[in-house]
């Protein structure tokens, strides 16, 4: 029996770097962030606006989402590494889009990286 156990744990532990080495990222992790400053009645169109309303789109190294509806819980997006820009494909009157950092950049393999797009109001009540 306890040559049966050694000789388990010896060829589990041959497997084990293999299984580790499988797993190696390729890819780079984006989270994008949308926030929409004065959530409210727009000016001009008299329509609340949240993070929906904005389309964000992604260009760089293959993304595995290129246009997709913001988001204030975030979304994910991977990309092989190399540069890429983040941008509001959509846009909305009375509103000005602000990038963070990491909203244009680059990313290697393994990386992660945030980006937080804020919405602000453009518009002017006097």
């Amino acid at each position: 029996m306890k040559k049966l156990i050694i000789s388990l744990a010896v060829a589990i532990g041959a497997l084990v770097p293999a299984l580790v080495l499988a797993q190696t990222s390729t890819t780079g992790l984006l989270s994008i962030y949308v926030q929409v400053l004065s959530q409210g009645t727009s000016y001009y169109q008299y329509q609340t606006y949240t993070p929906g309303n904005f389309t964000v789109a992604v260009s760089g190294q293959s993304p595995s989402l290129t246009n997709f509806p913001g988001s204030q819980s975030g979304t994910t997006v991977t990309l092989n590494p190399g540069s890429y820009n983040v941008t509001v494909a959509n846009a909305v009157n009375g509103y000005a889009p602000s990038y963070s950092v990491g909203c244009n950049s680059t990313i290697a393999a393994g990386q992660s990286q945030t980006c937080v797009v804020t919405m602000t109001p453009t518009y002017n009540y006097n």
